[in-house]
């Protein structure tokens, strides 16, 4: 019988001539990044399993077995999951937490549940507009998809849950086509918001659309998530 024994493990173990050969930056594989989640849970009192094997297939993909990160997305993961009450964090709602924590790290597009939609890695300057409480900012377009977007404020707390915006942003194609849209801001999580569309009608946005998921698809079909 074998045991697997990871770099945590090792570190923790009463042989400082093996633990110090170990790196604390070194990029674990997807087996170790896994046996570390389940380290780390049961070290804090966990006693079953509660990322689904899914989920923890996720973290890797999108940590590459970087310690700080998995901390970030475990722990925010597990954040949400209990004011959601859910016993476990399932593949959806990491999704949701990745989408909110690392605009900069997913590749160019990833398959959510079938709500969710395939989004796209974007970097659009704007501007928006709340009507009902007069709040006007700049933004940027960090993600998109054909359900939605999710922005980058310039400062925290310019959104909440449920309100209803028009927003200006600018495509990076020939014509350096305005779109302008209303949405209506379905969460927050420090600068960020994400965002459904009120109106999806405009066809220079769904042409363009169109084109960024057939070349991020081409780019990214053989990645599993």
């Amino acid at each position: 019988m074998s045991i697997y024994l990871s770099r945590f493990h090792l570190k923790n173990a009463p042989f400082p001539e093996i633990a110090g050969e170990i790196p604390e930056n070194d990029l674990m594989p997807e087996p170790e990044t896994s046996a570390y989640i389940h380290t780390r849970l049961v070290d804090a009192g966990m006693e079953t399993p509660l990322f689904t094997e899914g989920s923890l297939r996720m973290i890797y993909t999108y940590t590459k077995g970087d310690r700080k990160l998995i901390h970030t997305i475990c722990d925010y993961a597990l954040h949400r999951a209990f004011h959601t009450n859910q016993t476990s964090v399932p593949e959806e709602l990491l999704s949701e937490c990745l989408a909110l924590i690392l605009e900069s790290k997913p590749p160019d597009t990833y398959e959510g549940d079938k709500r969710r939609h395939k989004r796209i890695s974007t970097n659009f300057p704007g501007t928006f507009h709340i009507p009902e409480t007069k709040t006007r900012g700049m933004l940027t377009v960090t993600n998109i998809s054909r359900a939605g977007i999710q922005i980058k404020l310039a400062r925290q707390r310019l959104v909440k849950v449920n309100d209803r915006a028009n927003i200006l942003f600018k495509l990076d194609d020939l014509n350096q086509s305005d779109i302008r849209t209303a949405v209506g801001i379905r969460h927050t999580f420090g600068f960020y918001a994400g965002c459904i569309f009120r109106h999806t009608d405009n066809h220079a946005f769904n042409q363009y659309l169109d084109n960024l998921l057939q070349q991020a698809e081409q780019k990214w079909r053989n990645i599993q998530i």
